[in-house]
């Protein structure tokens, strides 16, 4: 069985199927910080922060350049007191709910990706939860606003 993540040079993560990768930062004032890369172009940056970030901060459906294989992936912030998150991606074209697989990263923020078609991404952290629609994977692209479910 193939590894869910390629690690290449720690802490860089880059995820198979998207090709899209994440590494931790430092922020303002040495405040851990994630950021998320397409290609080459920084694509999105989240420093955490006194008041907490949202539990989903992007998400993206694409597939790969000349291919037939479509993926998604989302990504956020622990909330203060949790450790764990639970990602299920939905499918459009039956309804259908999966799981994600994921990875927490310097226990403060979480990706997930996932194979297939799917529209939106829900996450649940303790009393929290947040879902998306997932936005079709663009250089350059990845905030999206978040309803609370």
């Amino acid at each position: 069985m193939r590894p869910v993540f390629e690690h290449t040079t720690p802490p860089l993560v880059r995820l198979p199927l998207s090709g899209i990768t994440v590494h931790t930062a430092k922020g303002v004032r040495g405040r851990p910080a994630f950021e998320v890369y397409a290609g080459p172009l920084l694509a999105d940056i989240s420093v955490v922060s006194s008041i907490g970030g949202p539990l989903v901060r992007g998400a993206w459906r694409g597939r790969p350049p000349g291919g037939r294989d479509q993926w998604a992936v989302a990504w956020g912030q622990l909330p203060a007191g949790c450790s764990d998150v639970d990602i299920v991606f939905s499918s459009a074209e039956d309804g259908t709910a999966t799981s994600g697989q994921k990875i927490i990263i310097g226990d403060v923020f979480w990706v997930a990706e996932l194979g297939g078609t799917h529209r939106t991404v829900t996450a649940t952290c303790g009393d929290g939860c947040e879902r998306i629609r997932l936005r079709r994977f663009r250089y350059g692209t990845g905030r999206n606003r978040a309803d609370v479910c």
